[in-house]
Parts: C-alpha cells; structure tokens; sequence
C-alpha cells in the first residue's frame, strides 16, 4: 500500500474509519473524492480524501477511483479457438484492470475459427510490440500458446511483468484434432521464466478440452505452480463463467 501511494505522490498521514488522511507531495492534488494529478511543484497541502474511493486488493496495491488516473502498468488479454473478446471473461477482466488504472487491450485474434500460427503470433507481436516489467499478458487456451511461441523468438534482455495462462497447453489436444497443425510440435521454452517476473498457470478439474495433465506438464516447464479452480470446465461462458476473479487476483 504504501509503496503504490509513492507512486500516487501521496503518503499517509493518518487511517480513520472511513476516511484516510493524505499529505500531498509536489505535483500532485487531493480534492475531496478524486486524486488529481497536475504540474503545481508548489503544493503541499493536506486534505481529506473519502475511504469509499480507495479501494485494497489482495495483495494491497492501491486502486483510485472516479480520478482517472492510470498506472504506467499495461495489459494485453488474448483469447483462445472460436472465441472472441466479448466472449466468455475477457470484457469481465479488461474492465476489472481498467477500473484498476491498467491501460488493457483485448485484439480480436484473426480468423479464430481456423486460426492461422503464423498470423497469430504476428497479432501478438504487433498488439505487444516491446514488453517490459509493467506488462501484463493474459491468455486462454490456444492464445497461451501462440503468446509462449512468439515469447520464444525474442532475443537479448528481454522481460515481461505478469504473465497469466488459462487452460495453456503446448501439446496435441484429443479432443480437437483439426488444431493438430497449429499446435504441430509445440513451443521450446527454453529458460523462458528467467525474463518473466510472475507467472500464474490456473486449470479446472474437468476441462474438457485441454486435459489437466496438459496445462500441468506446461507448469513443470516452465517452472510454476498450478492454481485449481474447481467446476469451471475450459473457462468459457458456457461452463458459467462470465468472471474469473482468480485472474484479476493474479494481476492485481
């Protein structure tokens, strides 16, 4: 929390029952229920800002709200086969991270329906273009694993802030054969965790596309831990999820 109010310009003075006590430092306004940020280097001013507009996270990073004000964080949210980005929880996250102050894209990957390797990792390239510590990427399904190829071509010291696998894979899937081509061979992974700084991999327990022992075996190789979410199929709209708080959490 603290931490994010430097980064807001503020520090904290005082935590009442339902308002928190700012001091203001240069360059940076609080006016009743908003933060606003401006070029005075003179002001510093204490004022009362209402608790009702700063809102916690799990993990305590700060969230302003009705301030429109935006963290230097940015993310890129990438769907799966058959899916578009109004499907499923991809408009549920983007709006959870822009609330957030996250500047997020969700692009329509091309032709999902018969998707093409190479222009979805072209998409990918140029929806992302140079990643760095405050970037985030979220992907579903087979957008996990164009996201892993097209991270598997960058060279030199490259790095990216978050990265969020939903029902990944990186082999065949049996249930759906005509994706055989795409996913070919797979992805070398080759060390790709030492330029990530966080990565989440979440599963259900009954996915019926993407078998568990797929998006575990993606875990091992890339050395992470597996979330559980109970019940929840492949993650789409119609296995009932519409919101996917897990993946917000993971982000935050």
């Amino acid at each position: 929390m603290l931490a994010r109010l430097f980064e807001l310009g503020l520090s904290l003075i005082q935590a009442g029952r339902d308002r928190v006590h700012l001091r203001a430092k240069s360059g940076t306004h609080v006016q009743g229920d908003a933060v606003i940020a401006c070029s005075c280097s003179e002001f510093t001013d204490q004022h009362l800002c209402p608790l009702s507009h700063l809102t916690f996270s799990p993990v305590s990073t700060l969230i302003v709200r009705q301030c429109g004000i935006t963290t230097s964080r940015r993310a890129v949210i990438f769907h799966g086969y058959r899916a578009t980005p109004e499907d499923h929880w991809f408009g549920w996250l983007a709006q959870q991270l822009d609330s957030a102050g996250i500047s997020t894209q969700l692009p329509p990957m091309p032709d999902p329906a018969s998707p093409s390797r190479d222009h979805w990792e072209a998409e990918i390239a140029r929806t992302l273009g140079t990643s760095g510590s405050d970037t985030i990427v979220v992907a579903h399904s087979l957008g996990c694993l164009a996201v892993l190829r097209h991270l598997a071509t960058l060279t030199g010291p490259w790095q990216l802030g978050t990265l969020v696998l939903v029902s990944g894979f990186v082999d065949r899937l049996p249930a759906l054969p005509d994706l055989d081509g795409f996913v070919a061979s797979g992805v070398m992974l080759s060390r790709m965790q030492d330029h990530i700084e966080s990565i989440s991999i979440l599963r259900s327990d009954d996915d019926p596309i993407v078998p568990p022992a797929h998006t575990d075996r993606l875990a091992r190789l890339l050395d992470a831990s597996v979330q559980i979410v109970p019940g929840t199929g492949h993650f789409l709209a119609s296995d009932g999820v519409t919101c996917l708080p897990p993946v917000f959490d993971a982000v935050a």
